[in-house]
């Protein structure tokens, strides 16, 4: 068996799903300049003046404050037109020429970098801490928080380096972080108390740099793995049928020695060495842009099918019309590699049920 590798340089990402339910209240509950929320028609406009870049036009896009720091403003930002027609939104983006209604697929982009660097007392480089936050049309706001490591690394020191954002303690834990972004934007955008409804964490593990590749087959390897993957220490203990279970959900990778796994808490990434660092930049941002659309859409619905969400309101009209342009049958589905991407992950946290569930509910 070979010796577990030694990671050199890793990525670890933080998502946190939070449904935003005063969405779906009263279209008089929207503050001003917030009222482009209200339709798909206004969302749309509102994506397409601000999309290209807009300071030379003296135009700037909506903003918000967060209470702990009154003197920083956070803009809603669409997604920039050239990074959207080249990146894992494209898709979405090219259908939007055509229908309105997939605006409704593309979220509005919040940078959190100061708040985090507050929160969690880091002061690094631009390089190794970025945080923000994608907010859905369809009512979910997603935090992100990407830590990147330069330190030579066991799997055990990477479990100890996650372990104090996963779990809650004195109330430091990535999710109360999150929830404290997300309560900002509410109170923020409505008049009305807010309501949210929250999910559990995920964590995307992307190992750029290690001494040797990690071999799925090896049982040392699937030992460490499935321990990053459930942010276990004593992975060395881990029963053999725990740790199939964890490693099941393996993803269709491009390249040869490509490990990738997803797992509902977890996914673990990694590349093959042949790709360059640039590759490797524009991999790790579009496979989080994925798990950041596919985790929304999930607690979204999840949300609906909890009765959180009423089943009459008008505006499910255009979310429903805006899914069946994002997710046509897997045949012919449009996103190419990412549609290869997004079954086996759909399939194991039960996504494509709940969708055509929704989809076919009056």
């Amino acid at each position: 068996m070979s010796p577990i590798p030694v990671v050199n340089t890793s990525y670890i990402h933080f998502l946190q799903p939070i449904a935003l339910l005063n969405f779906y209240k009263s279209s008089d509950d929207f503050r001003e300049p917030f009222g482009f929320l209200r339709t798909v028609d206004s969302y749309a406009e509102y994506y397409k003046k601000y999309e290209k870049k807009v300071r030379e036009q003296n135009l700037r896009p909506a903003f918000f404050r967060i209470r702990e720091f009154p003197d920083t403003t956070k803009e809603l930002s669409p997604l920039r037109i050239y990074h959207a027609f080249d990146s894992f939104w494209k898709d979405f983006r090219v259908k939007a020429k055509e229908k309105d209604a997939a605006f409704f697929l593309m979220p509005l982009k919040i940078r959190l970098n100061d708040e985090a660097n507050s929160w969690t007392g880091f002061e690094p480089h631009q390089d190794d801490f970025r945080a923000y936050a994608y907010l859905f049309p369809f009512g979910v706001v997603c935090v992100n928080l990407t830590i990147r490591n330069a330190n030579q690394s066991t799997f055990l020191d990477l479990i100890k380096l996650i372990s104090p954002f996963r779990h809650s303690k004195h109330g430091r834990g990535f999710t109360n972080w999150a929830k404290r972004i997300a309560c900002a934007l509410n109170e923020s955008i409505f008049t009305k108390p807010q309501q949210t409804y929250d999910f559990l964490a995920h964590t995307m593990l992307f190992l750029e740099e290690t001494d040797i590749s990690p071999v799925i087959a090896d049982p040392k390897h699937r030992e460490a793995i499935a321990g990053l993957i459930e942010c276990m220490e004593d992975f060395a203990h881990l029963d053999n049928n725990y740790i199939n279970d964890c490693l099941k959900c393996k993803l269709p990778n491009l390249y040869d020695k490509e490990v990738l796994v997803f797992h509902p808490r977890t996914t673990f990434i990694y590349p093959s060495s042949a790709l360059d660092k640039k590759k490797k930049k524009c991999m790790r941002t579009n496979y989080s842009d994925l798990l950041n659309f596919v985790f929304a859409v999930r607690h979204f619905i999840r949300a609906y099918t909890a009765e959180k969400i009423p089943k009459s309101h008008r505006r499910l009209k255009d979310v429903k019309d805006a899914f069946g342009i994002g997710f046509p049958s897997s045949e012919g589905y449009a996103l190419r590699y990412f549609g290869k991407l997004y079954t086996p992950i759909a399939e194991k946290i039960g996504l494509d049920k709940d969708l055509k569930k929704f989809m076919g509910a009056e």
